[in-house]
């Protein structure tokens, strides 16, 4: 079996600013609070017994991305992977409330997390009639991100649609990208003799990027082709100031509080506006501009 990719897990965001001599002070530090959180949890979660054999404790979001700021929610879910058992709502019961007595804010309205989550249902029912939107974004999140009033949410959802969904969306984007052009090895050659031998070893190269967050797995593709340092500012530094925004509870609440038509006006919000035209246009130039193979598998497998 090869070696996968993204074998260093969180390390790509560390070796690009290295080789450019950057730094991104709120992306750092989001990421080490990102990870004192979850050990916090881990151990809370973990002392109380309540993941059993057939179950596992998942956090998505800003936590699992590594993006953790003062304004975060946690998103989880309780993963079942066995027969129904009583049990299970108890200990949605009982997490419910540590996190409550941790002092973290509720999972938001959409009703996707905080809660049980079957396997069976994400594993088997992909596509047709049975499947649904809860479960399509559980699954694709399972995948991409996890670690394990109304004019405000839409103010709020245009940054995040902007900038960390955006995100999530590029970084599965360049792990199925990297099939094409960086497979682990080529069908024929002496380990993948069958094509069932080929399909389980690119379903090991995809699983790989599972250990990384969206922000090493971008780090990745612009180390692997070679992205301008222009880019990689474009990019990274346009997400550490959104981070730096979200971050900021005054910075946070103005823009909760933010009508659609106020939002027209208010100077903070064109500054995000500003932040995601830069973050987009660095995703432009790191998958359409920075290598002629990259560029075509884009259009060719991520436009059309």
């Amino acid at each position: 079996m090869p070696e996968p990719l993204v074998d260093e897990g969180r390390a790509g965001l560390a070796q690009l600013a290295a080789k450019w001599g950057l730094t991104w002070d709120n992306l750092m530090r989001a990421r080490s609070d990102a990870e004192a959180e979850r050990r916090r949890l881990s151990e809370r979660i973990g002392s109380a017994r309540l993941v059993t054999g057939d179950t596992g404790f998942v956090v998505f979001g800003s936590l699992a991305r590594g993006e953790w700021t003062a304004g975060s929610d946690v998103d989880w879910a309780l993963l079942i992977d066995g027969p129904a058992d009583d049990a299970h709502l108890t200990s949605t019961h009982e997490i419910r409330r540590i996190l409550k007595d941790l002092g973290y804010k509720e999972p938001g309205r959409e009703g996707f997390f905080g809660g049980l989550s079957v396997s069976h249902e994400l594993v088997h029912r992909i596509g047709g009639n049975f499947d649904s939107n809860r479960n399509i974004t559980q699954r694709i999140l399972l995948l991409l991100e996890s670690d394990s009033p109304l004019p405000n949410d839409l103010v709020r959802a245009r940054l995040k649609l902007r900038l960390s969904r955006k995100l999530t969306f590029t970084a599965g984007l360049a792990a199925c990208l990297s099939c094409k052009l960086r497979p682990p090895m080529r069908p024929g050659s002496p380990a993948t003799e069958t094509e069932t031998d080929y399909a389980s070893v690119m379903a090991e190269h995809l699983l790989s990027f599972t250990n990384s967050t969206p922000l090493d797995t971008l780090a990745w593709l612009a180390l692997e082709f070679e992205a301008g340092a222009d880019v990689v500012r474009d990019i990274m530094d346009s997400y550490d100031a959104y981070l730096e925004i979200v971050a900021d509870e005054s910075k946070r609440k103005r823009l909760e509080n933010l009508g659609p038509e106020e939002s027209n006006r208010d100077s903070l919000f064109a500054e995000t506006r500003d932040i995601g035209d830069r973050f987009q246009k660095g995703l432009t130039g790191l998958f359409l501009d920075t290598n002629d193979d990259l560029r075509v598998v884009t259009q060719r497998y991520g436009v059309f």
